[in-house]
C-alpha cells in the first residue's frame, strides 16, 4: 500500500469512527460498523489498530488537541476578556453538536486504561490553562476581586458533572442544549447585563 493510500485509509477510519462513535458511543460501534462505514476491510483496519479503543484514543487525542488549539487562539488574542468568553461559548456549542449521550457517557465513565488516561491527561491540562487565564483576568479587572478561582474551578467541574443528571436531561431537548444551558449559566447567570449566546 502506498503512503498515500495508507493515509488516504487511515483518514478514512478516524472520519467514520467520530461520525458512529458521535452518534451512538463507543461501546455500541463495532470493527466492522468502522470498516463499513469507511469503505475499508477488517484486514486493512489491523494494519493500523490493535482494537477499536486505540482507534478511539487516537481519535480522542486529536479532537482534545484541536479543541486546545482553539481556546488558546482565542485566549492569547487581544479581544476583551467577555468576548473572548463569548468566543469560547461558541466553541463549545460547535463542539457539542450531534454529540450523543451514549458517546458522553462512554467517554465520562469508561473504564478502558486507554480513554481513563486520555480523559485524567487532557482534563488537567484543561483545569491548569483555564485556571491560569481566570487568575490573569482577575488581575485584569474582569473578575470580581472577592471570587475566589478555586471556588470558580469547583463550580465548573459542578456544573460539568450536571451533564449526567437524569433531572436535568429531562428538562433539555438533547445533549447539546443542556450542555450549553450549564455553560451559558455559569457565565451568564440569571441576569440580562450580558447577552447570552444564541442557541
Amino acid at each position: 500500500m502506498s503512503p498515500k493510500r495508507k493515509e488516504k485509509s487511515r483518514n478514512a477510519m478516524l472520519t467514520a469512527a467520530r461520525k458512529l462513535f458521535w452518534k451512538y458511543g463507543i461501546r455500541k460501534v463495532t470493527v466492522e460498523d468502522i470498516c463499513r462505514e469507511a469503505g475499508v476491510s477488517k484486514m486493512t483496519f489491523y494494519r493500523f489498530f490493535g482494537n477499536k479503543i486505540e482507534l478511539a484514543g487516537l481519535m480522542l487525542t486529536e479532537i482534545y488537541e484541536n479543541a486546545l488549539a482553539d481556546y488558546n487562539k482565542i485566549m492569547q488574542s487581544d479581544l476583551p476578556f467577555p468576548e473572548k468568553i463569548r468566543q469560547t461559548i461558541v466553541l463549545k456549542h460547535q463542539g457539542s453538536m450531534d454529540v450523543s449521550e451514549e458517546f458522553l457517557n462512554d467517554i465520562h465513565h469508561s473504564e478502558e486504561p486507554v480513554l481513563k488516561h486520555l480523559m485524567t491527561k487532557y482534563s488537567g491540562i484543561s483545569r491548569k490553562t483555564v485556571r491560569d487565564d481566570f487568575t490573569k483576568a482577575q488581575q485584569e479587572g474582569w473578575i470580581r476581586k472577592d471570587l475566589k478561582i478555586d471556588f470558580l474551578m469547583y463550580m465548573m467541574d459542578s456544573i460539568g458533572e450536571r451533564m449526567f443528571d437524569e433531572k436535568l436531561k429531562a428538562m433539555f431537548g438533547n445533549t447539546h442544549d443542556l450542555v450549553m444551558g450549564l455553560t451559558n449559566f455559569f457565565f451568564y447567570g440569571i441576569g440580562t447585563a450580558d447577552k447570552p449566546l444564541n442557541q
